[in-house]
């Protein structure tokens, strides 16, 4: 059963724009890269990649969700080191783990997924690309 009251009745209901009461904001792409320009656009800043970070990032997003061991990533990366009697760039896993925490630490933990694989390499993981 419902109960109306018509205390309220001489009260009008009254209407606005949408434009006036709320913006439409369209969301920006969470994550945009400009590989020839070697920039990213995060949340719509615009990020500069250095080249040791681009290198990795390519790398990683061109195998994107499947390993990538770390033998390929120090080929790849640091080609300018010269190699060692094993034939791997003098590269120590210092230096990478400090790579992929920049990465992780100037575009943000969320926007490049980058999982390390104990003893093997890193995986970068994307829905999509």
């Amino acid at each position: 059963m419902l109960h109306f009251s018509y205390i309220f009745a001489d009260q009008t209901l009254e209407f606005e724009p949408l434009s006036i009461t709320q913006r439409i904001t369209i969301p920006a792409e969470p994550l945009k890269i400009h590989w020839e320009k070697r920039e990213c656009v995060v949340d719509g800043k615009r990020i500069a990649m250095s080249e040791k970070e681009f290198l990795l990032i390519q790398l990683l997003y061109d195998r994107a969700n499947r390993l990538v061991p770390i033998e390929e990533i120090k080929h790849n990366v640091w080609p300018e080191r010269t190699t060692g009697a094993d034939g791997m760039p003098d590269v120590s896993m210092d230096e990478l783990n400090a790579l992929v925490y920049r990465i992780r630490k100037k575009y943000g933990k969320d926007t490049f997924v980058i999982s390390a694989v104990r003893g093997s390499g890193y995986v970068l993981e994307m829905d999509s690309k």
